[in-house]
């Protein structure tokens, strides 16, 4: 038998499709919500474009959509108490796709390492490849991050940018949320969340994609608040990262932190060495209210105060308290201390 492959943890349960190794199923547990909608389920999906319409900056005009379901291999990677994973590869047209599928204990996406051996050429149409979600619910509107803030936006026949996420939000549930490492071009529309990840035009370069391109992706579940979404993107493009050493004594505690931020709806942006010992942190507010940031610090603090970025000082209150900075961030802005 060959039975449908099913990834699960605490947060979700993931299935995927025997025949055609797409994710027919995502499964929030939490809410009990289903992210996936339509038989197909989410996947790559192969494209041919307009060549008079398209170029390296332009999606030209969709004339044929096909899903890339021709799965010639499925095997299950890995399946221990901490990450479970599942590998699939494609053939379409001339290239070749492998899609390598991990969920982690208490992750609530699931990760999706892409490596394409792409020989799609323009000439009459350009090939493209996106990865598409077709959602099981009615969207409200669609939600992208951009610099120090989010846009959201309705249904619209075009990529629009995300720096890191695009959100199918709905009502007081969680939504489906598909985030990348290094592709932008969102696309939300008619019930669908989909990401351009390779275009083959034809102006400037000729042959501007062939060959091996690793992208990583994430597809899970988001609620609608900013920061909430802000985060989870976050985390997953910058996993926590070690450095090896040899056994030796010292004296600092087992674990401890650089600073610890408490607010409801800012979100630091940036943590910058400054001259003298001194450190930048910079936040920015994504609810449209003013709020209240507390930074709790590992150590002592000297002093505290307000800054541009330029490294300016500006008129703006800055409470210091043994260990603690408590600073304002107005709605929809940008704030920084100099500690």
């Amino acid at each position: 038998t060959f039975d449908d492959m099913v990834l699960e943890n605490e947060q979700v349960t993931v299935r995927i499709a025997s025949g055609t190794g797409r994710i027919v199923s995502m499964l929030d547990k939490v809410s009990g919500t289903e992210m996936v909608g339509q038989e197909e389920g989410a996947g790559f999906t192969y494209i041919e474009t307009e060549t008079h319409s398209s170029s390296a900056w332009n999606i030209g005009r969709y004339m044929k959509e096909l899903p890339v379901d021709r799965c010639l291999r499925l095997e299950r990677q890995m399946g221990g108490p901490l990450r479970k994973s599942v590998k699939a590869t494609w053939k379409i047209a001339d290239s070749k796709i492998e899609a390598t599928y991990s969920l982690d204990k208490y992750q609530n996406a699931v990760r999706i390492d892409v490596r394409a051996d792409w020989h799609g050429i323009g000439s009459d149409m350009i090939p493209v490849l996106d990865y598409r979600i077709p959602l099981a619910y009615e969207p409200v509107d669609y939600q992208y991050d951009i610099p120090a803030g989010v846009i959201r936006r309705g249904s619209i026949h075009n990529d629009v940018p995300g720096l890191k996420y695009g959100l199918a939000r709905r009502a007081e549930k969680p939504g489906a949320i598909l985030i990348s490492d290094s592709k932008y071009g969102y696309r939300g529309e008619d019930g669908k969340l989909a990401l351009t990840l390779i275009n083959s035009s034809t102006s400037p370069d000729p042959y501007p994609e062939r060959g091996i391109h690793q992208i990583v992706l994430w597809f899970g579940a988001s609620g609608e608040d900013a920061r909430a979404a802000e985060q989870m993107a976050t985390s997953c493009n910058h996993a926590l990262f070690y450095q090896p050493s040899n056994s030796h004594h010292g004296t600092l505690p087992m674990e401890g932190s650089l600073f610890q931020a408490a607010a409801e709806h800012a979100v630091i942006s940036a943590v910058l060495p400054g001259a003298e010992g001194k450190v930048l942190i910079r936040a920015y507010e994504t609810a449209g209210e003013k709020e209240t940031v507390s930074l709790t610090f590992g150590t002592g603090v000297a002093e505290a105060k307000a800054v541009n970025l330029f490294g300016r000082e500006q008129d703006a209150e800055v409470k210091v308290s043994g260990n603690s900075v408590t600073f304002s961030v107005e709605p929809y802005s940008l704030a920084e201390v100099e500690v």
